[in-house]
């Protein structure tokens, strides 16, 4: 994660409006962004998740990508 040899695409707010898109719209779009990433000289994707969002979750174990960390925050 943190020396990829590389360029890290960072992914925010990746969706679609409908879980159900997730296998059709969300595997062309993910697949249409590494493929400008790679030509950018990216080597790595790093995509933001929720834990509660397992539809997401479950596409992007579908294609491979991991979790490599998740952030717990609380109130002061």
């Amino acid at each position: 994660v943190y020396r990829p040899g590389g360029l890290t695409l960072e992914i925010d707010d990746f969706c679609v409006e409908s879980p159900k898109q997730w296998p059709t719209i969300g595997s062309f779009l993910l697949n249409e962004l590494k493929i400008h990433a790679k030509l950018k000289g990216g080597t790595q994707l790093l995509v933001v998740c929720g834990a509660h969002d397992a539809p997401k979750k479950k596409f992007l174990q579908d294609n491979g990508i991991k979790v490599a960390s998740e952030w717990y925050v609380g109130t002061i």
